[in-house]
């Protein structure tokens, strides 16, 4: 990675021109929407940036070369003001050139606005607060379009628009420092081999991907390139492709960031398929009065035009695979996986709101860390998906509506700032993948509510609860509020209700009993008391759906001693603690082998 640092100097105007407790209650008041702020950096995130250095100020000369007949032939330094038809840089192969602009209109309607004929090292400084435009409108072409290295910094603002293709597009590394940047592009906002952006504003609008990093080589995996990183940035997006896309992996560290992308939906035929390059099992939606609503594939049991597809990706956050051309057909028809380290990682305080028609936050063949940041996320389909593992540590995760809320092949939950409220149509908390035989989910720490209409939290393999508070709404007819082959309660707060739930293999090594009975009706308030003590409940909840299975561990649970359920001041149960796992009425099921693959 190319890195350059100079000293400032500060420029007042310049006139010269080239040209012109353990007993808990769980109410919605209790919840911290934004628990962390304040919490300095660990560390836990440093594999995304211990190699990155900001190139924070340019040296501005005092005195600049000159040009003519808007073309920049030669390496150099050159100041921009006023209007300009195009700026054409042919300065030879690796010439540096700074470019300063104070004021500047660019507009083309014949061609590129700004570019360059051979890959240069390009640094644009933007001087005295001004707004400068660079602007195009021709068949087929960027408006600012740099074959080389590019950084734009200074303390003004730029407008880049394009009509017709890509608002800003670089073909090596793009850096963009501390600058407001607004992007306006027919095809992509902004696209590069890689984007590094640093304390900058940035708003994208975009036909397609709002930031887009394509890594040059697509055969071996390479995360020198390929990927995108947001540090103490604004960022603001719509689209209708991807809000960010990289091919390697994402990174945002700090900062407030705004996501919102648009999709189409086109019915299943083989006409569509052909057209948009889907496959069968992209048919996933059906239509819902104005909207689409996702559903399972084992609820679609033959294709028909009434099953929809999004016709492009439109996700709003997604990194990885490279694909790439294995026989020269123009089809990239091949992953890259060996050795390949695709993710995302969402950190320092980040403050990401994504309202997305597809996944919110997404990676193929790799992983999600969400590490100290605030996440707001609505989607049509899964709030956070990684084909391995998802790992959350001392995060702030509201998912308003999904399919799924939260899905990776292992799933680990800790800090004890974590703070997730997850409601989905599917699953909560999905451990599932096509590429992993063993799927977990694991809490250590935290304070998780799911709200689900398929299996609140759904495993693979194996649930363990080691610690933290959990709170999960299921419903009943087939699914559950807990679905695993083994569930292990070791420690924590754990409440599970649903209606005639499926009761899994358990075991326990803290006191934990599962109560099947009473129908406890949605507005309920629960309260979970030692004998009679309603004063001092060991637990007490207003319940959002209506349940006849109770799950529930705690630290303060005693074999022996017995127990009994509220319903509001009525006493509805009684549970004498036998053993370390009770089971009290009668219950369904056995292992429920856990949930479905989760679709890239």
């Amino acid at each position: 990675m190319k890195k350059r640092t100079f000293p400032l100097l500060v420029v007042s105007a310049l006139m010269l021109c080239g040209c012109s407790s353990s007993n808990v209650n769980l109410d919605e008041n209790n919840y911290d929407t934004d628990p962390i702020s304040g919490i300095s950096d660990d560390g836990v995130a440093n594999d995304y940036d211990s190699d990155y250095t900001k190139d924070s100020d340019v040296e501005i000369p005092s005195s600049f070369d000159s040009f003519s007949d808007n073309t920049i032939s030669a390496a150099g330094h050159y100041y921009l003001k006023g209007e300009y038809p195009s700026i054409s840089i042919t300065a030879s192969k690796n010439s540096e050139v700074y470019i300063y602009l104070d004021g500047v209109s660019i507009s083309s309607s014949s061609g590129i606005a700004f570019g360059s004929s051979y890959a240069i090292k390009l640094y644009v400084v933007l001087l005295n607060n001004s707004v400068n435009t660079i602007e195009n409108d021709f068949l087929d072409t960027n408006a600012f379009h740099v074959k080389g290295y590019v950084h734009i910094q200074g303390s003004g603002s730029l407008n880049i628009t394009s009509k017709q293709k890509s608002a800003l597009k670089v073909s090596k590394d793009l850096f963009i420092n501390d600058i407001t940047l607004n992007v306006n592009g027919a095809a992509h906002g902004i696209t590069a081999q890689s984007v590094t952006i640093d304390g900058a504003n940035i708003s994208s609008i975009a036909i397609k991907d709002g930031i887009q990093a394509e890594s040059s080589d697509n055969t071996t995996y390479n995360d020198a390139e390929g990927f995108v990183k947001l540090i103490n940035t604004k960022y603001t997006a719509n689209t209708n492709g991807d809000g960010i896309q990289a091919d390697t992996y994402v990174y945002v560290s700090g900062g407030e960031q705004n996501i919102k992308t648009i999709g189409e939906f086109v019915s299943y035929s083989t006409s569509n398929m052909e057209t948009y390059g889907l496959s069968t099992d992209d048919f996933k939606f059906v239509k819902s009065g104005s909207t689409y609503k996702r559903v399972a594939k084992d609820e679609i049991h033959y294709l028909s035009s009434s099953y929809y597809a999004l016709a492009n990706s439109v996700k709003g956050i997604k990194a990885g695979a490279l694909e790439y051309d294995s026989n020269s057909d123009g089809v990239e028809d091949t992953v890259v996986t060996t050795n390949a380290d695709y993710r995302i990682g969402i950190a320092h305080g980040a403050k990401l709101t994504v309202d997305s028609f597809d996944d919110c936050v997404h990676t193929n063949y790799g992983k999600v860390d969400l590490l100290r940041a605030n996440l707001t996320l609505s989607t049509l389909d899964d709030g956070v998906h990684a084909d391995y593992n998802l790992n959350i540590n001392n995060a702030s995760i509201v998912i308003n509506s999904s399919y799924e809320g939260l899905e990776g092949a292992n799933v680990t939950i800790d800090g004890s700032e974590t703070n997730i409220v997850s409601n989905s149509d599917d699953d909560g908390i999905n451990a599932a993948s096509d590429l992993v035989s063993q799927t977990n989910i694991t809490i250590n720490d935290g304070y998780l509510r799911v709200y689900a209409s398929g299996d609140g939290l759904d495993a693979n393999t194996s649930l363990i609860f080691n610690g933290g508070r959990t709170v999960v709404e299921g419903p009943g007819s087939g699914n559950g509020s807990l679905d695993s082959d083994l569930v292990k309660f070791n420690g924590g707060i754990v409440f599970a209700c649903s209606t005639s739930g499926m009761t899994e293999q358990m075991s326990a090594t803290q006191a934990t009993f599962v109560y099947q009975g009473s129908t406890f009706s949605s507005g309920a308030l629960i309260a979970i008391t030692l004998g009679s003590d309603t004063e001092n409940p060991l637990f007490s909840y207003t319940l959002k759906q209506s349940c006849n299975q109770i799950i529930f561990s705690h630290p303060s649970l005693k074999q022996g001693s017995t127990y009994s359920i509220y319903n509001g001041s009525s006493s509805s149960a009684s549970i004498t603690m036998s053993s370390t796992l009770t089971k009290v009425g009668s219950s369904q099921g056995g292992p429920g082998g856990g949930g479905g693959h989760g679709p890239r």
